[in-house]
């Protein structure tokens, strides 16, 4: 990160920047993001139209923000060449002052990256690699659509080491169709015998309108869903993982900087298709995302959809909801300085609804989920909604 200066100016604000990569060699039989499989024809098109927004409207916001976390995410973006990476890395350190330490990230797909890869994207200012491995069984691969296998997983993880990233995350999907606890436990096992810094465990959302959705498979029930996740924290706690949020475990340090401004309401600021932003405007929080249309952002339409400003009530909703998902749950020192109103006055009722149920608890002055306060936490957090 030596081309990344920090001129210690404590009076700017830290930001967050996401850049979306739309694109994928297929897409996954469960994806229902904005992407879009082939299109290499557009690759050239699209970098140049990002990195001509990130110039263009960065510049509304350099002056008064240091940027703390990068996040390159998709779609693949380990699917784009490394100069056009290395072009988008540069044009954000000649837009923004990024910190020395900020976490640059980008997600990666086995199958996807070459030898050399990981060398130059380091040398691009890339310190944190996301790969997506999801499971280490072949046979559950090919049934959610992967395109890699789990040897291919392994090279991609082997190439990162060896270039010298350190800080790598694996993501994995449980409840998988046709999958047992017994294989899911297969993963597990072969994932912490690699020691990545941090683990990303989620489960299998169904979502309408994805290929996945209308395939005759056999799904694990709710409570099989339950017992996985029961299944993963386990056995990676006592691997030595902290978990810090609901789906994500690290070793210590290394928790993922960029994805915990989402889930305290810090600022993130988001550049390519469909990407969404939360900054402070006029002293509210307001939200908005990119263009969806893929050719007209090409053609170099960088207009924003859905804005909307979040206060009041629905701002409360959001701070508890988001910060009870992260395992040391919420300040209630923290709520009375943020909204000049205690928590027990707005939320005292189903605080104490589901502190009786044994979901809730509060540790030194902290509110957070109980055990099974997680495994049930759509229930929960609903009430706060």
């Amino acid at each position: 990160m030596d081309n990344y200066v920090n001129k210690n100016n404590n009076s700017k604000r830290k930001l967050g920047i996401y850049i979306h990569i739309p694109f994928c060699v297929r897409k996954c039989y469960y994806c229902d993001f904005l992407s879009f499989g082939g299109c290499n024809d557009k690759f050239d098109s699209y970098v140049n139209s990002l990195v001509k927004e990130i110039k263009t409207e960065g510049s509304r916001y350099n002056d008064s923000y240091v940027v703390e976390s990068v996040f390159i995410g998709g779609g693949t973006p380990s699917i784009l060449k490394t100069v056009d990476i290395a072009r988008i890395l540069n044009v954000l350190k000649e837009t923004f002052e990024i910190d020395n330490n900020a976490e640059i990230s980008i997600e990666c797909n086995p199958g996807t990256v070459i030898p050399g890869f990981f060398d130059k994207i380091k040398a691009a200012g890339v310190n944190r690699v996301s790969i997506g491995l999801q499971s280490a069984l072949d046979d559950e691969l090919k049934l959610i659509g992967r395109i890699h296998t789990y040897e291919d997983f392994l090279n991609t993880y082997q190439m990162a080491k060896e270039a010298g990233i350190v800080n790598i995350n694996i993501d994995l999907i449980h409840s998988l169709p046709e999958q047992t606890k017994e294989k899911y436990l297969q993963t597990l096992n072969k994932v912490i015998e690699l020691k990545p810094k941090h683990i990303s465990a989620y489960s299998l959302i169904i979502e309408e309108g994805t290929p996945i959705a209308d395939m005759k498979y056999s799904f694990p029930s709710e409570n099989e869903d339950i017992e996985f996740y029961e299944l993963t924290e386990r056995i990676l706690t006592e691997a030595g993982y902290n978990k810090y949020e609901i789906s994500n475990f690290a070793l210590e340090g290394y928790e993922c900087k960029h994805n915990i401004k989402y889930w305290t309401l810090d600022e993130y600021l988001g550049f390519g298709l469909g990407s969404s932003s939360m900054m402070i405007m006029d002293g509210k929080r307001t939200r908005w995302h990119n263009i969806t249309n893929l050719d007209k952002y090409i053609a170099g339409d960088y207009s924003h959809e859905d804005i909307s400003v979040i206060e009041g009530r629905e701002d409360m909703a959001e701070y508890m909801f988001l910060g009870l998902r992260m395992t040391e749950g919420i300040s209630v020192d923290g709520f009375l300085r943020r909204y000049g109103k205690s928590i027990e006055s707005i939320y005292g009722d189903i605080i104490a609804k589901h502190t009786d149920e044994g979901l809730l608890k509060t540790v030194d002055n902290r509110i957070m989920l109980t055990k099974r306060g997680v495994e049930l936490s759509n229930y929960v957090m609903k009430d706060f909604l």
